[in-house]
C-alpha cells in the first residue's frame, strides 16, 4: 500500500480526543506533514479503523486505538516510528514492533473533572430531604460506560447471565446484580485488561452472578488506580447532570425508561436520547450502583473526591431510577439504597475508570474504606 494510499484512508475518520493525555492526532484529520506527527507509513501495519492516537508518556512510544470489522477494540503500542517534523526517533514501524491486546466490548466516554452542585435545591418536585445541596470537586477524569452494562457484555466476560428478563438480546442491561456481583465484574474487566484491580477482595464465597455470592471484605485501592470500578456518588452524578443544573438533563420520555412507558420490564440500552457527554440510560432502565455506603449528606463547605462515609450501615448507594418506579423518582438527585448482597429485576451497574494523571485539587487520594 502507498503513502499516499494511507494518507486517503486516514483522512475524515471520527477521532476520540481523551482529556489528560496529548493528543497527536489533530481534531481535524489531516496528514499533511505540518500536522500530522506520526508518518502515514508507520501505520501500515495497525489493523483496523483508527479511532484514537496519543503519546504515551509513561511507558514511550505512541498508543494507537483501532476498531476491528467485528466490533472488537484494539490497542497498539508503537515503540519504534518516526515523528514529524523534527522529531525523529526511528525507522518506520515493522510487524514484530507492535504490541498488541484485545479490550472488552464496552464502549467508554471521557468526562471531564469539573466543580458542580450535588443535591437538588429546596422547590424540586419530588424531592426527598437526603438530597441536600453541597457543591463538589471532581479533580480527575474518568472514562465511563456509555451505557449500563449489557447482559451480552456480562456474559462474555463471567460466562453465566444473572438476569431476570431475556426480553432483548444481548443490548438489555443486566440485572439481578448485587454490589459484590459488579465489584467483581469490574475486577475481572481490570484483569481482561491487564489493568491494576481496583479492589481487594478478601472472604469470597461462591460464583459472581449467581444466588448466594458474597464477599467478606472489599477495599478500595483509591481514585488514582487506573483499574475498572463503580463510580463514586459524586462522580455519578457529575456524569448524569453533564453540566445541566435541573431535575434531569432533558424531557424524561426522550430520556429514560419508567413504569408509565417501558411496557413492564427492561429495554435496549441506547435507544433514548443521551445527555450532552454521549451518556445513555443514567436515568432510568436500571438502578446503578455506586462504590459508596449511603449516608445522611450535610450541609457544609465544598467536597473534594468525596467517597461516601467511611463507616456505619453496610447499604450502598443507587442511582437514577429505574424502569419499575414513578417518573418523581427518575432524578439526577435522588438516592436510592441497598445492602450490598441484595439483588432485583431493576439492579444494574456501569464502569468507570481513572484516566491517567495526578488529580490537580487537593481531594484524598486513597480512601480508607472497607
Amino acid at each position: 500500500m502507498s503513502k499516499d494510499t494511507v494518507s486517503n484512508k486516514l483522512l475524515g475518520r471520527k477521532v476520540g480526543v481523551v482529556p489528560g493525555l496529548e493528543n497527536v492526532w489533530p481534531r481535524k484529520p489531516d496528514v499533511s506533514a505540518t500536522k500530522f506527527p506520526v508518518f502515514p507509513e508507520d501505520l501500515l501495519h495497525v489493523e483496523g479503523e483508527i479511532v484514537a492516537v496519543w503519546v504515551d508518556r509513561k511507558e514511550g512510544g505512541i498508543k494507537v486505538l483501532t476498531e476491528m470489522p467485528d466490533g472488537a477494540i484494539h490497542e497498539f503500542h508503537l515503540t519504534h516510528l518516526r515523528l514529524l517534523p523534527e522529531r525523529q526517533v526511528a525507522s518506520p514501524v515493522a510487524p514484530g514492533a507492535l504490541e498488541t491486546r484485545i479490550v472488552p466490548l464496552i464502549p467508554l466516554v471521557a468526562v471531564p473533572a469539573g466543580t458542580f452542585v450535588m443535591g437538588s435545591p429546596t422547590d424540586e418536585p419530588e424531592r426527598f430531604t437526603d438530597e441536600v445541596q453541597r457543591e463538589v470537586w471532581i479533580t480527575r477524569s474518568i472514562l465511563i460506560g456509555v451505557t449500563p452494562v449489557t447482559q451480552g457484555q456480562w456474559c462474555a466476560l463471567m460466562g453465566n447471565n444473572p438476569s431476570h428478563f431475556h426480553n432483548g438480546g444481548d443490548d438489555v442491561p443486566v440485572e439481578e446484580v448485587s454490589w459484590y456481583d459488579a465489584v467483581a465484574f469490574c475486577n475481572a474487566l481490570s484483569r481482561r485488561e491487564r489493568l491494576e484491580e481496583a479492589y481487594i477482595l478478601e472472604g469470597e464465597k461462591g460464583t459472581p452472578g449467581t444466588s448466594g455470592y458474597e464477599i467478606q471484605e472489599v477495599r478500595f485501592r483509591g481514585l488514582s488506580c487506573q483499574g475498572y470500578r463503580l463510580p463514586t456518588e459524586a462522580e455519578w452524578e457529575h456524569a448524569c447532570r453533564a453540566g445541566t443544573t435541573g431535575a434531569r438533563y432533558g424531557d424524561i420520555e426522550e430520556i429514560a425508561w419508567h413504569e408509565k412507558n417501558s411496557r413492564g420490564h427492561t429495554q435496549p440500552v441506547g435507544r433514548k436520547r443521551p445527555n450532552r457527554w454521549g451518556l445513555h440510560d443514567m436515568l432510568g432502565n436500571v438502578w446503578e450502583w455506586c462504590w459508596d455506603r449511603h449516608g445522611m449528606p450535610l450541609a457544609g463547605p465544598p467536597l473534594v473526591d468525596p467517597v461516601g462515609p467511611a463507616s456505619g450501615g453496610d447499604a450502598r448507594v443507587l442511582h437514577g431510577g429505574a424502569w419499575n418506579v414513578p417518573p418523581g423518582i427518575v432524578r439526577a438527585a435522588y438516592r436510592g439504597c441497598a445492602p450490598p448482597g441484595s439483588r432485583d429485576h431493576a439492579f444494574g451497574f456501569r464502569c468507570v475508570r481513572t484516566l491517567p494523571g495526578p488529580g490537580p485539587g487537593p481531594g484524598p487520594d486513597s480512601p480508607k474504606e472497607d
